[in-house]
């Protein structure tokens, strides 16, 4: 299989309660790479880079979140991947 890319848009109470680290901590544990940030209008956006199987398994954290999180939804677009990442940032 080959690498994928996905942008995620989260939504729900995902800021002030940790959902940046908590990518970047699942992402660097899953080997994806990519970045994290917030956005004005409250939710949270992710774009990611690994094999199929390995954003599947991260989407299921995305969609749990940080324990004082409150993930309402996870909506994503699947893109072609660039290979242009070399780590997963907090931007």
């Amino acid at each position: 299989m080959g690498i994928t890319r996905q942008y995620f848009i989260i939504s729900g109470t995902v800021q002030g309660v940790g959902f940046r680290f908590f990518s970047l901590k699942k992402a660097e544990e899953l080997d994806v790479k990519g970045w994290v940030k917030n956005l004005p209008s409250g939710q949270v956006e992710i774009l990611a880079e690994a094999e199929a199987n390995t954003l599947t398994i991260f989407k299921s954290w995305i969609e749990l979140g940080p324990v004082h999180a409150n993930v309402t939804q996870v909506d994503v677009n699947s893109l072609n991947a660039t290979n242009e990442f070399k780590t997963f940032t907090i931007r």
